[in-house]
């Protein structure tokens, strides 16, 4: 059975619905929101076109990717800073450059401008290839190089800079950097 409806029933007008005018751009473009028709997210992985919206969509592979690339760089950063700041990796580079420095800057340049042995260092130096120069102590270089504070003071701390002494050997061609050098008794770091 079907109702009729009664006369005495009143009938509801029709629902209208009003627009609501837009105070700015950005209440437009929230108020599309709910209409469009491809409901897609604002931010898809796989596009930076400019959105609907008007900003640029993120591509968070890409961000995720930077952000490992920096921490990664941060670790690779902290272990060579940490081998650099050690002392038993320090010491050894300290005397390393200070040999270097000695024989280049202060041994050969005498020994080339000494009037004995001028314009000729392959006579002066080639009798000292097998057996070595006289031994120089560290303390000997650390003065004949002006060597610095931190230097001196990292040295005297881990070695004994009276005992510890540097033996260089020339190579041919007997030029400023033909020589490789030995250190004995080797400095102690833990």
């Amino acid at each position: 059975m079907v109702k009729k409806p009664s006369s005495d029933s009143v009938e509801l007008p029709a629902k209208t619905t009003r627009r609501k005018k837009a105070k700015s751009d950005f209440d437009l473009k929230t108020m599309q929101v709910g209409r469009r028709k491809n409901p897609k997210s604002d931010f898809d992985l796989k596009s930076t076109k400019p959105s609907r919206r008007g900003g640029i969509q993120l591509d968070f592979r890409k961000i995720i990717l930077g952000v490992v690339v920096i921490n990664i760089l941060i670790v690779i950063g902290t272990v060579v800073a940490y081998f650099q700041l050690l002392p038993k990796y320090r010491v050894p580079a300290t005397i390393d450059a200070l040999a270097h420095k000695y024989y280049e800057n202060v041994f050969y340049e005498n020994m080339v401008t000494s009037e004995k042995y001028t314009g000729n260092p392959e006579e002066a130096l080639s009798k000292y290839t097998g057996r070595g120069l006289s031994r120089m102590s560290l303390h000997q270089i650390i003065l004949q190089t002006q060597a610095d504070a931190g230097t001196r003071s990292l040295l005297e701390k881990y070695c004994d800079t009276d005992v510890t002494a540097v033996t260089f050997y020339p190579e041919e061609p007997y030029g400023r950097d033909s020589y490789h050098f030995t250190v004995n008794p080797p400095c102690e770091v833990e």
